[in-house]
C-alpha cells in the first residue's frame, strides 16, 4: 500500500495541499471546498469556512463561507500519484 498523506491540519491556512489529505465539503451541486475551519456567525459553528483546491497543482484557490446546514462533509485521501474522495463509510460490527 501507498505512503497516505496525513491529514490537513485544522484551523491552519495552507498554501498549497501537494502533500495532504483533508476533509472536503461541498455546497449543493458546487466543487467539493478543503475544509479549513468551523466559524460561529449566528450561533456556534453554524458556518463552514473552506477554500477550492486546484486539482493539478493542489494550490490553494479561492476561499469561501457556507451555512453548515446546507454542507455534505467527504475525506479527500491522497497518496502519491492518486486522489479518492470518500464519502460512504461502512460501519462493520
Amino acid at each position: 500500500m501507498a505512503h497516505e498523506f496525513p491529514l490537513a491540519p485544522y484551523d491552519i491556512d495552507l498554501d498549497d495541499y501537494a502533500a495532504k489529505s483533508w476533509l472536503s465539503f461541498s455546497r449543493g451541486s458546487g466543487a467539493d471546498l478543503a475544509l479549513v475551519r468551523l466559524v460561529t456567525h449566528d450561533s456556534p459553528f453554524d458556518t463552514v469556512e473552506g477554500v477550492e483546491v486546484d486539482p493539478a497543482t493542489f494550490a490553494r484557490g479561492q476561499r469561501f463561507e457556507v451555512p453548515l446546514g446546507d454542507t455534505t462533509f467527504a475525506y479527500v485521501r491522497r497518496t502519491p500519484g492518486e486522489t479518492v474522495r470518500v464519502d460512504r463509510i461502512a460501519a462493520v460490527e
